[in-house]
């Protein structure tokens, strides 16, 4: 190993076990962690929700705010400039930097607002988290081609799967094409990782796989920005991110971690910086303790790993 590189998995290794002495204390217990998730509001004090729009919205109660909505410049359905998805971005001076757009499962109405998303702020992975019908109920419209060299098409795009594997348990990865159907436009390449493991409203089996999935984003497009699905685009789609954002925080940062830390490591202040920018992020306590399970577990590993290899 490089020293640079020695170097960095030093300060992660230590990152990792002090993190996790931040995460396993007494005050980290099912019910303790329960009571922190039922302390943040479900939506932010003050902000702005917009109108349901029946054509748009899946669900009547899960709406973007203002403030944070994804606005499309080309004209989405009826025109304007409406998509239910919210930017959920880094800071000035966090630990981490990160770029996700937390979107609702594109409705038959919206998959080429979906498509104008994702050109538009230059996405570079999808990850979707729900199936397309679940118990028999739908949860997410057919929005890009399964089969290898099939296409998908919009009112303006064309969609093609360009390459199409398994990549860890659960996850489907592919490489879309996405072209304009008529007029100017380059195609673009666009990473796609479907993963059908996660019931909705609960949680799957095991965190291993999650974790295996954030790390597999993270090490493709550490540095793009990134549309997180489910069905609603709330509570699959929140646990992932906040899972994520902690692991980028601990094992990303290139200075020692410290007490002045750690409330960007405690979930329930990540929690709470989630749902400012779309409501109800992470729906239920079972998927805070899940998220807290899964981080534990990804920087138990970290620790491991890099201790190992300097």
């Amino acid at each position: 190993m490089e020293a640079a590189e020695a170097a960095a998995a030093g300060v992660a290794s230590r990152n990792a076990s002090w993190a996790l002495g931040e995460l396993e204390g007494d005050g980290h217990a099912p019910e303790n962690l329960q009571r922190g998730f039922r302390s943040v509001p479900y939506a932010a004090p003050g902000a702005k929700v917009c109108e349901f729009n029946p054509r748009c919205d899946r669900y009547m109660n899960v709406l973007p705010y203002e403030g944070t909505r994804v606005r499309l410049a080309r004209g989405g359905l009826g025109g304007g400039d409406y998509v239910n998805a919210c930017h959920v971005e880094s800071g000035p001076g966090d630990l981490a930097r990160f770029s996700y757009i937390a979107s609702q499962g594109p409705i038959e109405e919206t998959t080429d607002d979906f498509w104008t998303m994702v050109v538009e702020q230059d996405v570079k992975a999808v990850v979707m988290l729900c199936d397309l019908v679940e118990d028999m109920m739908p949860k997410c419209a057919k929005y890009f081609p399964f089969g290898l060299g099939e296409t998908f098409e919009t009112r303006g795009f064309v969609v093609e799967a360009k390459a199409a594997d398994r990549a860890g348990s659960g996850v489907e990865r592919r490489v879309l094409e996405v072209r304009p159907r008529d007029g100017p436009g380059e195609p673009r390449r666009v990473s796609h990782f479907f993963y059908d493991s996660w019931p909705d409203h609960g949680t799957p089996d095991s965190p291993e796989s999650m974790v295996e999935l954030a790390g597999l984003v993270r090490s493709r497009h550490g540095g793009d920005r990134v549309v997180v699905h489910c069905s609603a685009g709330i509570g699959r789609t929140g646990t992932f991110c906040m899972i994520d954002i902690v692991l980028r925080r601990v094992l990303g940062s290139e200075r020692a971690l410290g007490p002045g830390d750690a409330e960007a490591v405690r979930l329930v202040h990540v929690l709470r910086e989630l749902r400012s920018k779309r409501l109800g992020m992470v729906q239920t306590p079972e998927q805070f303790l899940f998220a807290h399970g899964a981080v534990v577990l990804g920087l138990r590993r970290a620790a491991t790993t890099t201790t190992a290899t300097t």
